[in-house]
């Protein structure tokens, strides 16, 4: 690749001309013959970047939004499940005297902490990630560590809302009726 930046816009034509006369001079292209390589001006980056800007932008909002709403789900449907699994767990609990509020909390906080784990591993895909496009196709990208902590806070967040339905089961369980449970 060649790149050429000129100082002055009024001749850019001229000096891509030149470049392209000396490009087929060098590669003994005479007339007619189509070029055998190519070249990109910069109004022509902004006009795909005009194209293309808007979807990246959709897409760059949609996709998360989903992948958050799937894996509230996820979370949701793990977090009762182990409620269903642990009735009796819960039931001995209450028996000597645990609080509501701390079964409460025990869920809450598992739920919280299946979530940044979940986001601890996103953000090290995704690091891995940046670093192979930055080295394969030598693009500059970086994480910025407000995205990595605001993306796990985010999934904090989402773990304790995914984890309510779970949690205001687990709250409400009455101590008979969870040791009477097989």
């Amino acid at each position: 690749a060649i790149i050429v930046a000129t100082t002055d816009d009024s001749t850019r034509a001229e000096t891509q001309q030149r470049i392209r006369d000396i490009l087929r001079s060098r590669r003994g292209l005479h007339g007619d013959t189509p070029d055998d390589f190519e070249y990109t001006s910069i109004e022509a980056v902004m006009r795909l970047w005009a194209r293309i800007e808007r979807p990246l932008l959709v897409a760059g909002t949609a996709l998360p939004g989903i992948g958050l709403l799937v894996s509230a789900l996820i979370v949701a449907n793990i977090m009762l499940i182990s409620l269903a699994d642990r009735v009796r767990e819960v039931g001995v609990a209450r028996a000597v005297g645990a609080r509501r509020r701390a079964i409460s909390l025990q869920f809450l906080i598992e739920a919280c902490l299946l979530n940044t784990m979940g986001s601890i591993a996103g953000i090290a895909l995704a690091a891995l990630s940046v670093l192979y496009i930055r080295y394969r196709y030598e693009v500059p990208m970086e994480l910025s560590w407000r995205s990595m902590l605001g993306c796990t806070l985010l999934a904090i967040a989402m773990g304790a809302l995914a984890g309510t339905a779970a949690v205001s089961r687990a709250a409400r369980l009455e101590p008979t009726e969870c040791l009477g449970r097989e």
